[in-house]
């Protein structure tokens, strides 16, 4: 838990992150929670897909203010024929915060009890390699990397529907100057910035 002092007086922040619910670990119970918060931030990658996560967010936290940033594997798809991409998860997860009184950000912001809230799943930037060689680096992240097996950003089941890096280094960079835009203005003691991968 993390303290944080606005004008208004203290909020309490619940901060968690990668609880990955159903991976066949102990589940998590956030009744298991020692002292009260007042506002949930969750970054990423909670109970499997996107929208299985909100709804897992939206059964144990109803009634407190909720903050949802999606990690990667909230996209990650099963090699089923009938998968999603990660544009119909962000639209079905859309529709199900409105009903679970869930703020999903993706490169997004949101206000509560006077704080400023920015998220955003920030992918990877490639370029930080200390040898920087784009095909390389390129080649190496499509071998070892997941995400570009699992994440799907056209209805594909062959290789041409999945993610591949040029898109996840473009994802970051338009994340990056989301963040840059968003900071701009407002007092940055009242901001909070969530990211997760």
């Amino acid at each position: 838990m993390l303290g944080i002092v606005p004008r208004s007086g203290a909020i309490r922040l619940l901060i968690l992150s990668n609880l990955h619910q159903g991976g066949g670990s102990t589940p998590f119970d956030p009744s298991d929670i020692r002292g009260s918060f007042d506002i949930a931030v969750i970054a990423g990658d909670c109970a499997g897909r996107l929208i299985c996560s909100l709804a897992w967010l939206g059964e144990r936290f109803a009634g407190t203010p909720t903050i949802y940033v999606p990690g990667n594997h909230d996209f990650y798809r099963d090699e089923g024929p009938f998968g999603f991409t990660m544009g119909d998860e962000i639209d079905a997860g859309r529709e199900a915060v409105a009903r679970l009184g869930i703020h999903l950000l993706s490169d997004d912001g949101c206000e509560i009890g006077g704080l400023r809230f920015f998220g955003a799943t920030l992918w990877t930037d490639l370029r930080a390699s200390l040898h920087w060689n784009r095909s390389q680096t390129f080649a190496e992240a499509r071998r070892w990397m997941n995400d570009y097996r699992r994440i799907h950003r056209r209805s594909s089941t062959r290789r041409s529907g999945r993610i591949c890096p040029e898109d996840t280094l473009t994802w970051h960079r338009r994340s990056r100057a989301f963040f840059e835009a968003a900071l701009k203005g407002g007092n940055v003691e009242q901001t909070i910035v969530i990211t997760a991968y």
